[in-house]
């Protein structure tokens, strides 16, 4: 029993010596800035670390590697020996999403000495009604998504989007944009269904430039969507043999388990075309020109309530749609625009509507 009270006096003495260095291994897709809360931590029990991006650093000297991982409610921490070897393991309770509180407990139990770090004031202001979710998946470059159920607050995610990337990052590129999800909750027995207005997009830390906006989702973005599962891993593409006077329509439905069972009717023009199932998809050949779609949850005629979207068809072209439903108890709903990696989450988890191939 002595030899085991000197053997862990030892690994306390090691551990809490001067100018020990802590490779931190980063974890991609954590919130906000968990590993500089975690060099933060670690400077004020004297401790020297630095970030290990995607095994960009692994060359660089080190004493220890901690690996942290991230849950719905707590933050997990590895601590390993240089060779390899796990050396202590803890677990904190994310209260509040108190990631300081959490940071400060572990660190604490793995290096056996009182860290205090004082929570940081989120310095970006939200619109009201406006949620919001960060992930940093690279030094200077986060994943981030505002959102609300409530259509009068919509104007707000643009400007809450953009505070937080300020908050981040004073000089930066970003792409994101504006969509629209069914949401449907269950409480008890009653299922109800929520349209929800997003913006989702990319911000990457710059140098002395002022901030850019992207017009085309950057690599890192649509690869970080394929790992996440958020987009395919598969290559799809959208034809059809067209002429020089027609192109092409895609249109899908997935609007979930609300109103699964009903029928929704595809209008061109004012006419009755097709009445496509749900988790389908239908593609049809038009004139180039001035076309009038719209989707109505069934009839065989066009009501007057019914929201069409009007499209110009070039020549060739293809053109991506999405039905939107919008209202839980008249399964009312419209037609969206898709970009091609919008579609990409979509169409490839459809079958098609043989009816109106």
């Amino acid at each position: 029993m002595k030899s085991l009270s000197v053997l862990y006096l030892v690994f306390v003495m090691s551990i809490t010596a001067a100018s020990q260095t802590v490779r931190i291994d980063f974890r991609p897709g954590t919130s906000d800035d968990i590993d500089l809360i975690i060099q933060e931590g670690l400077r004020t029990i004297g401790m020297e670390s630095y970030v290990n991006y995607h095994g960009r650093s692994e060359h660089k000297e080190y004493d220890y590697i901690l690996k942290y991982d991230e849950t719905d409610r707590s933050l997990r921490f590895n601590l390993y020996t240089k060779n390899g070897s796990r050396m202590r393991i803890s677990e904190s309770p994310l209260r509040r999403r108190n990631f300081h509180r959490a940071v400060a407990t572990s660190l604490s139990e793995l290096f056996n000495q009182r860290v205090r770090l004082q929570r940081g004031e989120r310095q970006y202001p939200l619109r009201i009604a406006v949620r919001s979710h960060v992930e940093k998946i690279d030094s200077a470059i986060y994943f981030i998504r505002v959102h609300t159920g409530d259509y009068r607050f919509i104007d707000g995610l643009e400007e809450s989007f953009l505070n937080i990337a300020r908050h981040h990052t004073s000089n930066y590129k970003t792409w994101y944009r504006h969509t629209k999800e069914q949401r449907d909750s269950q409480y008890g027995l009653m299922v109800t269904s929520t349209l929800t207005h997003e913006l989702r997009g990319i911000v990457i830390g710059i140098e002395g430039e002022e901030p850019i906006r992207l017009n085309e989702p950057p690599d890192v973005y649509l690869s970080y969507m394929n790992e996440q599962n958020l987009t395919p891993g598969i290559d799809i593409s959208f034809h059809a043999e067209t002429t020089d006077s027609t192109g092409v329509v895609f249109i899908a439905r997935d609007t979930g388990p609300i109103g699964r069972l009903l029928k929704y009717t595809v209008f061109i023009n004012g006419k009755w075309f097709c009445n496509i199932a749900n988790a389908r998809y239908i593609k049809h050949i038009l004139p180039a020109g001035e076309q009038t779609l719209a989707v109505q949850r069934s009839g065989d005629r066009l009501r007057s309530s019914t929201q069409e979207i009007t499209l110009d068809i070039e020549p060739g072209e293809i053109i991506l749609l999405k039905i939107v439903q919008t209202s839980e108890l008249l399964f009312r709903a419209f037609l969206v625009e898709l970009e091609d990696h919008e579609a990409l989450e979509i169409f490839p988890n459809l079958r098609v509507n043989e009816h109106c191939w």
